[in-house]
């Protein structure tokens, strides 16, 4: 049994696969070629300016699992370790999840009255049916560890048999790399992500 290595894009690709098949080479335009050298720096941008909380996002997860010594102990050292870290953490969140958040929409007017009960009524459908308090777990524990917890709300127009529906997921902080300066507004509009 094989295990296929990702393909490095430096080397030169077969002419044939295995089926016979042939490989089409792509070039890509001079346009594109610009917009792919915008991002690239876009992405080393904003891959530099997060490079000081990597590190210390590695050694938070370490401290709430436990392993709170870099380096290995002598063995007369005592390196036991009383994790109030992960206790803290685990205590608080969940009560933070005790109940749902609840979304009132607010009519501006008596006509809108309604339409704000719909929207309500809509949101608490999706919240139930899209299991968004799981979301709403992974990104607290994500905020609570790393000091910093991701959301990304998108809208899939193929979900519900192509009625479309919000879709709201979790970000994992250790693959988002959100534009240098962007406001906490801003972060979502201006995130690169893998």
């Amino acid at each position: 049994m094989s295990i296929e290595q990702p393909l490095d894009m430096n080397e030169p690709r077969p002419e044939n696969d295995d089926t016979g098949g042939t490989y089409d080479t792509y070039t890509p335009t001079e346009e594109e070629e610009k917009l792919l050298k915008c991002v690239k720096a876009a992405f080393s941008k904003a891959k530099h300016a997060r490079e000081p909380y990597v590190d210390r996002w590695q050694d938070y997860y370490h401290d709430f699992r436990g392993k709170q010594w870099k380096q290995k102990r002598p063995s007369y050292r005592h390196s036991a370790v009383f994790n109030l870290i992960f206790t803290a953490i685990q205590n608080q969140v969940p009560l933070m999840t005790d109940t749902r958040p609840k979304v009132d929409f607010i009519a501006t007017e008596p006509s809108d009255i309604e339409m704000a009960r719909i929207l309500g009524d809509l949101f608490d459908s999706d919240w139930e049916r899209s299991d968004w308090n799981y979301v709403l777990l992974e990104a607290l524990y994500d905020s609570h560890i790393y000091g910093t917890g991701l959301g990304s709300i998108s809208f899939d127009d193929q979900a519900e048999f192509g009625l479309g529906q919000i879709s709201w997921q979790s970000l994992e902080p250790m693959y988002a790399y959100p534009a240098p300066g962007s406001t906490e507004s801003a972060v979502i509009l201006s995130m690169l992500s893998r």
